[in-house]
């Protein structure tokens, strides 16, 4: 009676446990993939700032992206340093976004049409 249980108990634990370490593997697995996803839609000779999961800071270009890793060309260094995808934990683009760019661009176009008015209405003799 006892050996039965026992042996019905510690398949239902190595199952679990089983599991358990393929749903880590997946978690790892879709991480992997949403760096490379990343990459890919940053391009080669992007300008960007890798966080690894040691918490170190990579800054550089992106000049190749492989299958199972990418190279990353070091500011200021003719070195790549070739950085798996597994060892990331961030990857973020370098610089102001294309939305910021225009909002400057706006906010100084407004502006200086605020200062000719001004101008222009201090020099009209009321």
């Amino acid at each position: 009676m006892y050996n039965k249980a026992s042996v019905v108990f510690l398949a239902a634990v190595f199952l679990c446990a089983n599991s358990h370490i393929l749903l880590a593997q997946s978690d790892v697995a879709a991480g992997d993939r949403r760096i490379k996803a990343q990459v890919n839609k940053l391009g080669a000779g992007s300008k960007v700032t890798v966080t690894l999961k040691d918490g170190t800071k990579v800054r550089g270009s992106i000049s190749q992206i492989l299958d199972d890793s990418f190279d990353v060309t070091l500011e200021r260094q003719t070195q790549s340093s070739i950085i798996s995808y597994r060892d990331v934990q961030d990857v973020r683009r370098r610089g102001w976004s294309s939305a910021a760019k225009v909002g400057l661009g706006i906010g100084l176009g407004v502006g200086a049409i605020v200062v000719v008015l001004g101008v222009m209405l201090a020099s009209v003799d009321l």
